[in-house]
């Protein structure tokens, strides 16, 4: 999961330093850093709860709000899907 953590770490520092590209370019790094964020939040929740089991979604445990929160966070604005079909028409 670190490693998952830190390859959509890089996606949005990459992102970031596209900012002042043309409009093409950055939607691209942009669509890329969301998919990136999407997949690698989903997975993050997902392992956690089936570390900590079902204690984990239990309201007494931070983790089940931070679930809900990554899973939320991944359908604004689109979700990881609909970046990753973005990226592919952009960078055609």
């Amino acid at each position: 999961m670190l490693i998952e953590v830190e390859q959509a770490r890089s996606a949005v520092i990459n992102a970031a330093g596209h900012v002042a590209s043309d409009r093409v370019t950055r939607e691209r790094y942009v669509a890329a850093a969301k998919n990136m964020m999407g997949r690698v939040g989903r997975l993050v929740a997902e392992e956690t709860i089936q570390m900590h089991g079902g204690i984990a979604m239990t309201q007494e445990y931070e983790l089940a709000h931070l679930a809900k929160c990554i899973v939320m966070a991944d359908h604004r604005f689109g979700d990881c899907d609909h970046h990753l079909e973005r990226f592919i028409a952009l960078s055609a």
